[in-house]
């Protein structure tokens, strides 16, 4: 994963794909930059490049391959890691944007995805 807003940071970070490089900046609304006002995220966000899971694919700064074993691979893993999360995570999801007097946001579902679901829909976007 990228991260394009790391854990508690309210600044509104974007990938730039009209840049050469494609930079992480700051977004911009009415000449101002953006910051989350309904408070700090408690975890990092970003996005899913296309090289993931490409086991040739090395880092460019540890000039290893990617570790496909994560320490949580399924919701039940997270919630007995870290308690509480999803639950949290969904509260933010849903009203992050109340505080700029948006409505509360519904979520595509109640009940998180697991593994191979969101595995599905990687796949399906890539291609």
């Amino acid at each position: 994963m990228i991260t394009e807003i790391p854990m508690y940071m309210t600044a509104k970070m974007e990938v730039n794909k009209d840049l050469p490089g494609n930079p992480i900046i700051q977004d911009i609304k009415d000449g101002q930059p953006r910051y989350y006002s309904f408070g700090t995220t408690f975890f990092n966000y970003g996005l899913i490049p296309q090289t993931w899971e490409d086991p040739e694919m090395k880092s460019i700064l540890t000039r290893s391959n990617w570790d496909p074993n994560p320490s949580v691979y399924s919701l039940e893993d997270l919630e007995r890691v870290k308690p509480g999360t999803l639950e949290n995570l969904k509260y933010w999801l849903k009203r992050y944007e109340t505080s700029d007097g948006k409505p509360e946001k519904s979520l595509a579902s109640e009940t998180p995805r697991n593994v191979a679901q969101a595995m599905r829909i990687v796949e399906e976007v890539h291609s």
